[in-house]
């Protein structure tokens, strides 16, 4: 919705997001206060979708110039408005996305549960619990390649954070996956948006039929 809606869209999204985010909040008996609410969080989500978008292209098409960054980063403001990001807080130039990006791995940290978890959406063993057999088959089947492209995408220090390893057969791996996507992208460039563009249209569907879109 960010990326491909309009600002009825994105308006719609907004107040979903920060209806949700209200009711993730930490308890009273909770070591540390949280909000899901907090604009600095909310800054920091939107800082690391907008760096996905940006390793993705880099990965296909190589590195930005500061042009063109600083052009994704204005395109890219609806990344943090969307989710209630005030757009004076949105950074502007690259020297100031990357204040923002270098203040916020100094302060990531990660518990064993967290890691866990998210250790389980790299591999797929997460569908375990949604699709029983057929998950754990498609887990069996495909978690080790999602696992392998996964750690390869990640930035070093998420890398470190989550403990994953990586290796030079890893790298030589990420940079075969790498080289067969850029193939398979210059073959297909105009299908790649296309689910993107079918959650828009189903949310716009579900929105004038008054089914539930979240």
């Amino acid at each position: 919705m960010a990326v491909f809606g309009n600002e009825d869209d994105r308006a719609y999204v907004r107040e979903a997001v920060r209806r949700i985010h209200a009711r993730v909040v930490s308890g009273p008996d909770s070591v540390t206060p949280y909000s899901a609410n907090s604009p600095k969080l909310q800054l920091w989500v939107a800082v690391c979708l907008l760096k996905y978008f940006v390793d993705q292209y880099e990965y296909l098409h190589g590195p930005l110039t500061d042009a063109e960054y600083e052009r994704v980063l204005r395109d890219g403001a609806t990344l943090g408005t969307t989710l209630n990001v005030r757009p004076g807080a949105w950074p502007v130039t690259r020297e100031e996305y990357d204040s923002v990006w270098r203040a916020g791995l100094d302060e990531v940290s990660m518990t064993d549960e967290v890691r866990t978890y998210l250790a389980a959406l790299a591999d797929l063993r997460f569908l375990e619990v949604r699709l029983g057999r057929a998950g754990y088959a498609i887990h069996r089947a495909l978690g080790r390649p999602f696992r392998l492209v996964t750690r390869g995408a990640l930035p070093p220090e998420f890398r470190a954070v989550m403990e994953f390893e990586w290796s030079s057969d890893d790298q030589r791996a990420f940079a075969r996956y790498l080289r067969l996507l850029r193939a398979v992208h210059r073959l297909t460039p105009g299908l790649w948006s296309i689910p993107w563009k079918a959650y828009l249209v189903d949310l716009r569907l579900r929105r004038r039929l008054g089914l539930p879109v979240f």
